[in-house]
């Protein structure tokens, strides 16, 4: 299997994930920020973490690097759709909700890719 073939696969899968905690959280909590988008940015950090954190101590194959890393995290996370919902949130002069959204998911997804490093290098 080619790289674009397996990153192509990975991203499929991620996008189709992405979508649906979207839409799920967006049909339970309503309108503004996506608790669906910030939880996907914030697992997707955590699963990166773990891989990068395996890859450091032992062997990974390239196309399990190119499947999860590159296509899966790479569609699942999303920084264009996080920092649109922000500017919403400047728009509608919300800044509270801006600060506390930007804080949840830089310091998350921070904290996540710290845990899956770790958690990957004891693999």
């Amino acid at each position: 299997m080619t790289g674009i073939v397996v990153v192509t696969v990975g991203a499929v899968v991620g996008s189709v994930a992405r979508f649906i905690l979207d839409a799920t959280s967006r049909r339970r909590f309503g309108p503004g920020p996506s608790p669906g988008i910030l939880l996907a940015n914030v697992l997707g950090s955590f699963l990166l973490g773990v891989l990068v954190g395996l890859m450091a101590t032992r062997f990974v194959d390239d196309r399990w690097r190119l499947l999860v890393g590159v296509g899966f995290c790479g569609s699942f996370t999303t920084f264009s759709s996080f920092v649109v919902e922000l500017a919403d949130l400047v728009g509608g002069a919300r800044g509270r909700m801006l600060v506390a959204w930007t804080a949840a998911a830089v310091i998350g997804g921070g904290v996540a890719a710290s845990l899956g490093l770790a958690l990957g290098r004891t693999w």
